[in-house]
């Protein structure tokens, strides 16, 4: 059989890092092969698709399969759309209408009451449950005493957490919490969107340790990523070949006291600064917030502000860079 030029060995090895998890036009065009001569070369070399999806992966479809597009969920798992389709499809999962006022009215009357699957199979037929929790979080809703979890003051959380962490010596560990009566991690995330978040509204240092031994998440080149929302702005950086450095010090650029151990996100080429906040509606975490800005206004310092709601259009918000 006479051998096919256009298997250069460059094209090959592109295949082989590239075919596993890949989108098949992103494939055929950057190869310019059809794709029935593409899974034949990807056969002989012994190369697979990923089609396995990881907790991360689903947990992330889960979340984001209402508002985001197939395509856009695709783009951000680094699968091929068709494969991504046939996953929700196999989890049984439709995109729901959006909801009424009588709906929302019956979700505030009745959520401190009952639970989640009770006023899915009897009060709000046909809404899930991951949808009665996202509904309950927007509008601020718990469940009342009688439901069996304890209400927490925001505020005495992140007041315990520092009393603690100066009885310590450093940033408590989340195994640490329950052992010293605080709250759990659990109710901290569920509080403030994680334990970091909770750490840098009590202005302590964030670093690897505050799980302990085990790492939250990790980028694809293995950065430390505290949140769910961290790992997809830091992936996108990647992806795009979006040069950045992680979690440094603002001391390290402004000489003032008001700096304490704050750290920004990221800073990207030319000193510019890049904050996720992800929590602005709360008045403790936007007070710090506010800080960081002012900070970098009156230093001088180009701060790029990423919220939520930005996180399917990183591509607008970082124009600049691609």
């Amino acid at each position: 059989m006479r051998k096919n030029k256009r298997w250069t060995e460059e094209r090959k090895q592109f295949l082989i890092d590239n075919y596993p998890n890949k989108p098949k036009e992103f494939l055929v065009e950057r190869l310019g092969i059809a794709w029935n001569s593409i899974l034949q070369k990807a056969s002989e070399l012994n190369v697979t698709r990923r089609n396995t999806f990881t907790k991360e992966d689903i947990e992330f479809i889960v979340e984001n399969y209402e508002h985001m597009n197939y395509s856009e969920i695709a783009n951000f798992l680094g699968r091929d759309k068709s494969t991504v389709t046939c996953k929700i499809n196999s989890m049984g999962l439709v995109k729901v209408e959006k909801w009424t006022n009588e709906e929302v009215d019956l979700l505030i009357e009745n959520y401190p009451k009952y639970t989640n699957r009770y006023l899915s199979e009897k009060i709000l037929p046909g809404r899930k449950n991951y949808s009665i929790r996202t509904m309950a979080y927007k509008y601020g809703l718990h469940k009342s005493e009688e439901m069996g979890r304890k209400r927490y003051d925001s505020e005495k959380m992140i007041d315990d957490l520092i009393n603690l962490s100066e009885k310590l010596g450093r940033t408590p560990f989340l195994s640490d919490l329950v052992e010293n009566g605080l709250a759990s991690g659990k109710t901290y995330e569920r509080y403030f969107d994680g334990y970091r978040n909770a750490c840098k509204i009590a202005g302590l240092e964030i670093n690897s340790n505050l799980w302990g031994r085990s790492i939250s998440c990790k980028s694809i080149n293995g950065d430390i990523c505290f949140s769910k929302s961290e790992k997809i702005i830091t992936n996108f950086f990647i992806e795009n070949d979006i040069g950045y450095k992680k979690e440094i010090k603002y001391s390290n650029f402004i000489d003032e006291s008001i700096c304490g151990n704050k750290i920004v996100d990221w800073i990207l080429s030319e000193n510019i600064f890049v904050e996720y906040f992800g929590l602005p509606e709360k008045e403790n975490y936007k007070k710090r917030m506010n800080e960081k800005i002012s900070m970098c206004e009156k230093n001088d310092i180009v701060l790029i502000e990423v919220y939520r709601k930005d996180l399917t259009k990183l591509h607008e918000v970082f124009s600049q860079f691609l």
